[in-house]
């Protein structure tokens, strides 16, 4: 899917991802894991000391070594590659949508064990930065209620299945940190399938079923603090 996302990050979408950027951009520093990267950067590297990009592939990956400050390593987001307290900042960007399981309860353990992984790679007083598209409880109730069925429509078409989730429960999964939340603009039009089959459904932003927040999870300096 990665020639359609950057068709949607470069033309329909592009106002959203410069309203996200626009504030990731702030939250850069030291070493930077984004996790599930793909190779894209819509934001500005320069902005860290290092970049380590973690995704199960990349595509052109001679061409992406042209960045000095990035290291690409192919790895799992439940997880991650890496030594404990590496990461200064972990940025999840529109990723954990796409992180499911065969049933709702295997997708729900599955991102207990993302933000587990996030948790022993960031140093003590590191951030997560999640960006995601959100949606309101009800919605959620109503994919976990015809789960199985998405998922099979998804697989007819070859296309991985798609689990967004509420606000309350993204604060769920970052219980072992300190959390805040900001709304991030959608720009004045989006691409509803934008990493399926962009530009067949564009609407006003403010007819989409879902909002985007960029949340800040904090790891405490101490295990003490945490609980």
């Amino acid at each position: 899917q990665y020639d359609a996302y950057v068709a949607s990050v470069m033309k329909t979408n592009k106002e959203w991802y410069d309203n996200i950027n626009n504030v990731l951009n702030t939250h850069l520093q030291g070493t930077v894991v984004d996790v599930g990267n793909g190779g894209l950067f819509t934001y500005d590297i320069t902005k860290a000391e290092k970049i380590i990009a973690v995704d199960v592939a990349f595509k052109n990956i001679e061409k992406l070594k042209s960045f000095p400050n990035v290291e690409y390593l192919c790895g799992d987001a439940r997880n991650l590659p890496l030594e404990e307290n590496r990461a200064d900042v972990i940025i999840f960007q529109l990723i954990l949508h796409h992180i499911t399981g065969k049933n709702h309860k295997e997708t729900l353990a599955n991102m207990d064990k993302v933000m587990d992984s996030a948790y022993r790679v960031l140093k003590p007083g590191g951030k997560v930065i999640i960006i995601e598209a959100v949606v309101l409880p009800f919605v959620e109730v109503l994919e976990r209620v015809f789960y199985q069925a998405n998922r099979f429509i998804m697989e007819s078409f070859h296309k991985g299945l798609v689990f967004m989730f509420s606000r309350k429960t993204i604060r769920h999964f970052c219980k072992r940190f300190s959390v805040k939340a900001q709304n991030i603009p959608l720009g004045k039009k989006i691409d509803m399938w934008n990493g399926t089959k962009p530009d067949i459904i564009v609407l006003p932003s403010w007819m989409a079923y879902f909002r985007c927040y960029l949340f800040t999870a904090t790891k405490h300096t101490s295990e003490a603090a945490a609980k």
